[in-house]
Order: structure tokens, then C-alpha cells, then sequence
């Protein structure tokens, strides 16, 4: 939980301190304290704007999949959604606020073919679970079954 001071810090600094290998290692790190997942399935992280990739240098819950894909042995899809909207970081948003502001945040990049496997999503941080719905209820709408979520901490 991000109320514990350490894990605040460590996750602010993987995400806004320019240190990529550090979230790669938390998802070494949870992929060794939790089972896999069915091999037939694929972790989709949660995508960032092009803008803000940019400025940061990576995407951090992509690190945090590439991380737990490489001891799980399982592939990390990061074609099938996009980031469509640029906007400020949501965070100190309540859970009505988040929900409104989502809902056109996301899309679906129909140039990727389409992949049937299931799909188990990966953020950096949980706050409301409206980042989560928002890129679930995309890909239902595409016919991908999402069967769970991977987070590295609870705000």
C-alpha cells in the first residue's frame, strides 16, 4: 500500500525518477512471489500517451509486465490498446472524477491484428479501478476475455 512511506518513494521514484530498471526488477520480483499465469496467456499493460512516453522515457507498467513475462515465461502484448487522449496525471482524483475522465481516454488500435489469447492487464499502481474497467470494458468491446489484473501497489 502506497500509505507506507518507503513503497510511496519507491514507486515515485521508478515512476518519476528516470529509473526504468527499478520497475522491471518489482516485476521480477512479484513474478517470483506469485504463480504463474495459464500459459496461454498474455499481460497487456496499461498504455501511456505518446507525449507522456516522451517525456518520461518508458512506460512503467510495461517495465513492470516485461519484468514478470521474462520469469513467467508468458508474452507481453502492448499493440491492442492506446492511450487516445493526453491529459494530466489523475492523481488526488476521486473515483466519479477518474470514471468521467477515462471513458474516452483509451481505444482499441485496430491496425494490430487481432489476438484471442486472454489477457490479464498490469498498471503500476491501483487507485479506484477505473483505469483497469476502462481498458477491460475496450477490450470486451474487441472480444478479448480478460481474466485478471497485476498491480504493484494499492493507493
Amino acid at each position: 500500500r502506497l500509505r507506507d512511506s518507503g513503497t510511496s518513494a519507491l514507486i515515485h521514484r521508478c515512476k518519476y525518477g528516470g529509473d526504468p530498471k527499478c520497475i522491471k526488477i518489482l516485476g521480477r520480483w512479484m513474478a517470483r512471489r506469485w504463480p504463474p499465469p495459464p500459459s496461454e496467456s498474455v499481460l497487456t499493460p496499461v498504455p501511456i500517451h505518446w507525449k507522456r512516453r516522451l517525456q518520461r522515457g518508458y512506460n512503467q507498467a510495461q517495465l513492470f509486465a516485461d519484468g514478470m513475462a521474462e520469469d513467467w515465461g508468458v508474452d507481453v502484448d502492448t499493440g491492442a490498446l492506446i492511450r487516445v487522449q493526453y491529459g494530466k496525471s489523475l492523481t488526488g482524483s476521486s473515483r466519479q472524477g477518474r470514471g468521467e475522465a477515462l471513458k474516452q481516454t483509451y481505444g482499441f488500435d485496430h491496425k494490430v491484428l487481432s489476438d484471442q489469447r486472454p489477457v490479464i492487464l498490469v498498471d503500476d499502481v491501483l487507485t479506484t479501478g477505473s483505469t483497469l474497467r476502462a481498458c477491460r470494458d475496450i477490450l470486451e468491446k474487441q472480444g478479448r476475455k480478460v481474466v485478471g489484473a497485476a498491480v504493484l501497489a494499492m493507493a
